[in-house]
């Protein structure tokens, strides 16, 4: 262990690889050429109604810039916006507020849970998802949050002319 340790602090400065940007950097570029990032079933509808309106080259799936140092579910060039589709549990089905005592209820539930899974569930929703729309903010972009995976309806204004409800 000390050995991998030493190694890789002289190597990227860090004493993990996992911590070190260019690690990271060539993990995205090599799940990007590979098309290997992990998806799931709503990502791909959302990513093909998007292709299909927008055309295929206009989209870019997986998109990472400087001005969004995240990696972006969805990046429509023409339109420079941002989506991130927070379809999973793990995003509360809404941002996290604070404030809210629904939010609270919930966030003792799952603190109360205390496993890894909860505890990773607990640091997207309060955490990461707010760091990631602060930086939308403070960057200016053209930034949305699709919750409802069914029928993205926080997308409805790019989709009036279709019907996603009765796909």
């Amino acid at each position: 262990k000390e050995k991998s340790k030493q190694t890789n602090l002289e190597r990227y400065g860090v004493d993990h690889p996992s911590k070190s940007e260019i690690v990271k950097l060539k993990i995205y570029n090599t799940h990007k050429r590979n098309n290997s990032f992990n998806t799931s079933e709503p990502e791909l509808k959302l990513l093909k109604l998007l292709q299909d309106k927008f055309g295929f080259n206009n989209i870019e799936y997986q998109y990472k810039s400087s001005k969004y140092p995240f990696v972006c579910d969805f990046y429509i060039k023409s339109l420079d916006l941002y989506i991130e589709l927070q379809g999973s549990w793990t995003h509360g089905f809404e941002p996290f507020d604070a404030t809210n005592p629904d939010h609270q209820n919930k966030l003792q539930i799952w603190k109360s849970k205390n496993t890894k899974f909860y505890n990773n569930a607990i640091n997207v929703w309060t955490v990461r998802d707010p760091l990631k729309r602060k930086i939308a903010k403070d960057s200016n972009l053209n930034y949305i949050e699709v919750f409802d995976s069914k029928t993205f309806k926080e997308l409805d204004f790019l989709f009036k002319d279709l019907n996603l409800n009765n796909e």
